[in-house]
């Protein structure tokens, strides 16, 4: 739509432009990620050729009109804890409502020894102090689950655990324990998927890996549930554990 064409568009009953807008911006899935320089976050160019942003750009009236829904309607997508630092960061934070996070887990942290809380300031100098030992990954950790708690208007969140192949069995022996730490975590969103990539399902369940957990709606059900996926392929786990390693960096 171009900028001679948004008059006409205006002078539509609100109600009726209401409608146009979320047959055209509802409904997508918007990955996220960083630019080149990892000091921002971009759309991918597939995203750009959809077109989808001509619509909120076309004039200041209807990007006011439109850009709640472009954040409230649509699913975002992150592949890495600085990305979503990024985004904890930016006004549109209190608008989205479903979230699709992917949380790379390159070693096995002891939950029933990791906090739920950092003291300020959060940064790799604790991983220095004798009586914490926390690492690099357990500050990430719980970092992110506390950017996430801050989304206050998240309604619907799946988090993916990317765990290497090489140790998603020690992962599947303490599933019970990340499921606990999780809850204590405070995060409370209504809707939660914990996606899992490790394949004896049937050998978790029997040790006390839970399919339900978390809190209970009105029922007595839990509202929060683990999905198992398929295990996926391997292309180039040095290149994304130096990814990771990479991304790590970025928060001290």
């Amino acid at each position: 739509m171009s900028y001679q064409a948004s008059p006409f568009l205006t002078l539509l009953p609100f109600e009726i432009r209401l409608q146009i807008y979320a047959e055209v911006l509802s409904s997508h899935t918007i990955l996220l990620h960083l630019t080149n320089n990892g000091e921002s976050l971009t759309v991918p160019r597939d995203l750009l050729a959809l077109k989808l942003l001509s619509l909120p750009l076309t004039c200041h009236q209807i990007s006011a009109e439109t850009l709640p829904l472009l954040y409230t309607t649509n699913t975002y997508t992150l592949h890495t804890p600085t990305a979503l630092r990024y985004l904890s960061r930016l006004p549109c934070n209190p608008q989205i409502r479903t979230l699709h996070f992917t949380f790379p887990l390159p070693h096995l942290p002891y939950f029933t020894n990791l906090p739920h809380t950092l003291s300020p300031p959060t940064n790799l100098n604790l991983i220095d102090n004798p009586k914490n030992p926390l690492q690099p990954q357990d500050l990430t950790w719980i970092e992110s689950w506390d950017l996430l708690q801050q989304m206050h208007g998240l309604k619907k969140l799946q988090v993916d655990l990317d765990v290497p192949i090489f140790w998603r069995r020690n992962w599947a022996a303490s599933e019970e324990e990340m499921l606990s730490w999780i809850e204590g975590s405070g995060t409370g969103v209504r809707e939660l998927v914990v996606g899992v990539l490790w394949d004896e399902c049937e050998e978790v369940s029997a040790s006390g890996g839970r399919e339900r957990f978390g809190m209970k709606d009105g029922r007595g059900e839990r509202r929060w549930r683990v999905e198992r996926v398929q295990k996926k392929e391997e292309n180039d786990v040095w290149q994304r554990e130096w990814g990771y390693l990479a991304d790590l960096s970025m928060s001290a």
